[in-house]
């Protein structure tokens, strides 16, 4: 099975250091072709706008590099010298913001930039031959990089020209090829010309031109095809003959170990792998009803969703080294079931909370918790923390906030929230309303509300989340922010109700936050509080805050975290 996953796609680049994922249109080829190209026409315009004022830019580039020596040689005289910019520029043709841009570089020395380790050690009758070498060598550099930028230019041109293909990828310089002129010139150096400095070197000509084709761009951009809809997906790859890998080393590789089921598992009848992946081949057997594994698995994980602990309590461990079942009859049965309905995970979700397992209350006799400690017998039900995501989303459904939009994805640049950028950190969920299953999650930075309530590492597979029951837990809901604002919020509302009686709203506040009624003893302790703080924080504001710090003390109660 391995020569499956090695012949399959899952990346849109694979070669680089950073995967980028692979997203398969939901619509036709012809009408997904029709925006790819396109979308290659305006970025080969966007590429064309930004490379000609590049090459302008280049232009007065070259003009600096005979000056090179001349400006580290005035910059010394500023940095070390402590003379006034003025005076230095004083009968001299260097450009202020030029100067000061390398004095700002130099002056960081040889600790910052280790190539200038012989300008920093250089003695002053030797300075300035020290700085023509480092003009020489940066000359040479610049000539030999106009010149594969020229050819790349010129191809850019080309595919404009052919109207149906994408720009080639912008050359690259390597850092290692001379680390002096990448800092110098490619990155945010001194002789790097960012968009405004282009702005001052330009033209009339050329900027009229860049006006005329930011307008051309502009009207390409109006008439393209929306983007349709898109899937993170997988898709066939180059195939690939695993080898069997002698004593598990990768550098020993033995005979071929073709695309095949596991024999262990397979029945003579099973059929080949034909030609390509094998994933469809690969899903047909693992979603076979005559797989004794798959519905069982599955069936165990659903139940595990609704009581809290699965029938085998190691649901991603069925071997020998897992737990046994607890009920092995329910278990088969069950999967028998979800089977027989299709595979349909609603009619098993009908079938588990309409049992009588799963309506029975939380609460247990001493005896029967001698009897069976980890409620294996399920004489009752188990009272468990709901995850994080169903805390934080019933905290902003308690007052309205919840974003119910549907969908969204993670592509760069779309989705229903602005901040789906490839370079962003995970989103606050404490500051956004959409669901929190939508919200995307950079898997090395997760946030902080989700590590506190068990989410888990995002980087591991788990075959379930880790249960604990910790003091910050409890902070997060008495101090957070997150709550004030959802008890405000629910006291503003209830307060604002036609209710005209402290009973009535109290009775419908209880309804909202843990979906019953008060009993008589509740109601009489709620309205004491809030007279004895009325009477303790007088002011404008006064019922509003009590009810606020009442609605507060019901968030952060246990019954609201917790399903009994």
């Amino acid at each position: 099975w391995v020569g499956v996953f090695a012949s399959t796609k899952q990346f849109a680049e694979d070669q680089t250091h950073v995967s980028k994922l692979l997203f398969t249109p939901l619509v036709p080829q012809p009408e997904y072709s029709a925006y790819r190209s396109q979308q290659d026409r305006l970025s080969a315009r966007r590429i064309a706008i930004d490379e000609l004022a590049s090459a302008e830019a280049e232009k007065f580039s070259r003009t600096q590099c005979d000056q090179l020596a001349d400006y580290m040689l005035a910059a010394r005289r500023i940095y070390e010298g402590e003379e006034a910019p003025e005076k230095v520029l004083e009968g001299s043709a260097l450009d202020k913001d030029f100067l000061a841009r390398w004095v700002r570089y130099l002056g960081e020395g040889s600790k910052a930039h280790p190539q200038l380790a012989d300008w920093d050690n250089a003695a002053a009758p030797q300075q300035k031959a020290v700085a023509l070498a480092y003009q020489q060598r940066y000359t040479k550099m610049f000539n030999e990089w106009a010149q594969v930028m020229d050819r790349w230019r010129t191809q850019v041109r080309k595919r404009i020209e052919a109207m149906d293909m994408p720009p080639p990828p912008k050359p690259a310089f390597e850092a290692a090829r001379d680390l002096f002129f990448y800092e110098i010139y490619i990155q945010r150096g001194p002789f790097n010309m960012g968009i405004f400095e282009r702005q001052k070197v330009l033209s009339q000509v050329t900027k009229d031109r860049l006006e005329a084709m930011r307008k051309e761009e502009a009207e390409l951009r109006s008439h393209a095809l929306p983007e349709p809809d898109m899937a993170c997906a997988v898709a066939e790859g180059k195939p690939i003959v695993q080898k069997v890998l002698i004593r598990g080393d990768y550098n020993s590789p033995g005979e071929d170990a073709p695309k095949a089921f596991p024999k262990i598992l397979a029945k003579p009848d099973d059929p080949a792998f034909g030609p390509g992946s094998g994933r469809r081949e690969m899903a047909e057997w693992i979603a076979s009803p005559a797989n004794p594994l798959t519905a069982r698995v599955m069936v165990n994980r659903v139940w595990s969703w609704h009581f809290g602990e699965g029938l085998v309590r190691t649901p991603d461990n069925f071997g020998k080294m897992g737990d046994r079942p607890s009920h092995p009859e329910l278990l088969d049965y069950l999967a028998r079931k979800f089977i027989e309905s299709g595979w349909s995970l609603k009619a098993l979700n009908r079938m588990i909370v309409l049992s009588a397992a799963y309506q029975t209350s939380s609460d247990a006799d001493e005896k029967t918790t001698e009897t069976d400690p980890e409620n294996r017998l399920l004489a009752h039900f188990n009272r468990q923390r709901l995850d994080v995501e169903a805390i934080r989303d019933g905290m902003l459904a308690l007052d309205g906030s919840l974003d119910f939009t549907m969908g969204g994805t993670l592509q760069k640049g779309f989705g229903t929230d602005g901040e789906n950028s490839a370079n962003r950190l995970s989103i606050d969920p404490l500051k956004v309303n959409r669901r929190t299953v939508y919200l995307p999650l950079r898997r090395a930075n997760l946030p902080t509300l989700l590590n506190l309530f068990d989410f888990g590492d995002a980087t591991t597979v788990n075959g379930k989340r880790n249960l604990t029951n910790v003091a910050p837990q409890t902070l997060f809901a008495m101090n957070s922010e997150f709550g004030f604002e959802r008890a405000r919020n629910v006291a503003e509302a209830v307060l604002a109700s036609s209710y005209v009686s402290d009973s009535k709203r109290l009775e419908a506040a209880y309804v909202r936050v843990l979906n019953r009624k008060p009993s008589a003893s509740e109601v009489d302790e709620a309205l004491t509080y809030l007279n004895r703080f009325e009477q303790k924080y007088p002011g404008d504001q006064a019922a509003l805050n009590a009810w606020k710090s009442y609605l507060h003390i019901l968030l952060a109660s246990n019954e609201f975290f917790y399903v009994d």
